[in-house]
């Protein structure tokens, strides 16, 4: 077996687009450089690095204090 055969990729990040509404008012907290927000009224679009959507959404809800999750079909 050579070395190459013995390297395991590590899954790449990919940017997920996910899009929720907010109660107003509420505390955002911001943290995560790779997220990008934007807000419209309660309406938001994120733009999230991740691994997959599940730790996409699990990083915007760190995030909010309370999101209801808009699922496009």
């Amino acid at each position: 077996m050579t070395t190459d055969e013995k390297i395991i990729p590590f899954p790449s990040k990919e940017t997920f687009v996910l899009c929720f509404e907010i109660a107003m008012p509420q505390k955002i907290s911001l943290h995560d450089s790779d997220i990008h927000v934007s807000i419209e009224g309660s309406f938001c679009s994120a733009q999230v690095e991740a691994h997959s959507m599940t730790e996409a959404r699990n990083k915007i809800e760190k995030c909010f204090e309370s999101i209801e999750w808009i699922d496009w079909i």
